[in-house]
C-alpha cells in the first residue's frame, strides 16, 4: 500500500483544493491521513475505490455508505494486506464489473 499526498489524490478524483474540502465535509471523499506535521494524504486503495465509484456513477447516497465503509475498514485492527483484500471485496460489492467499460 503506498499513500497519495492530499492534492495529488484529490488531482486523480479531478477535484481541486477547495471543492475537494466540500466533497470530505460532504461525506463524499474520505478523510485525509496525517503523514507528517506538515503533510496529509489517502491510502491509494481508497482513491482507486473512489475513482471506479465515480466513473461508474455511484449516486451521492451510495458514495457516502461507500467512503463510510473505507473509514471503518481504515479503523480496523486488520493488517495491511487484510485491508488491502478488504478493499478489492468492497469494490466487488459496491460497483458493477461493466462500469469501467462504460467509461471507457
Amino acid at each position: 500500500m503506498k499513500f497519495v499526498r492530499f492534492t495529488a489524490g484529490l488531482e486523480q478524483l479531478g477535484r481541486k483544493e477547495s471543492s475537494g474540502w466540500e466533497d470530505i465535509h460532504a461525506g463524499l471523499i474520505t478523510r485525509p491521513c496525517r503523514l507528517g506535521p506538515k503533510a496529509n494524504g489517502f491510502p491509494d486503495y481508497e482513491i482507486n475505490t473512489m475513482l471506479k465509484a465515480r466513473l461508474a456513477s455511484l449516486p451521492d447516497v451510495k458514495l457516502r455508505e461507500l467512503v463510510i465503509e473505507l473509514h471503518l475498514l481504515r479503523e480496523s485492527n486488520l493488517s495491511m494486506p487484510e485491508i488491502v483484500t478488504a478493499a478489492k471485496r468492497l469494490q466487488e460489492e459496491w460497483i458493477p464489473a461493466n462500469a469501467s467499460k462504460k467509461a471507457a
